[in-house]
């Protein structure tokens, strides 16, 4: 039950990481790359545009990170107060 609860939550984490706008961003940046290095035959411009996948991605990591860390300090300072409640009762 528990490995099948985990399962759904890694399907879900997977398809809202799919929907992420940094990483649509740099999955087209890498056809754009192609296009420029390979295409136009302009290939400093495709260089420039191929480094933007990782700093996109970098970017979302980035403020993932953020957003887990201001998670985890409201979970944990409600955590201490249920504790101290518990202590003082």
């Amino acid at each position: 039950m528990a490995q099948q609860m985990q399962a759904e939550r890694s399907k879900d984490a997977a398809e809202r990481t799919g929907r992420d706008p940094f990483v649509v961003a740099a999955l087209a940046s890498i056809p754009l790359s192609w296009y420029y290095f390979f295409g136009k035959k302009d290939r400093e411009r495709g260089i420039l545009v191929g480094l933007w996948a990782p700093t996109l991605l970098a970017f979302g990591s980035y403020f993932r990170q953020a957003r887990m860390h201001e998670m985890m300090e409201r979970s944990s300072s409600s955590l201490v107060s249920r504790v101290q409640r518990v202590v003082e009762q």
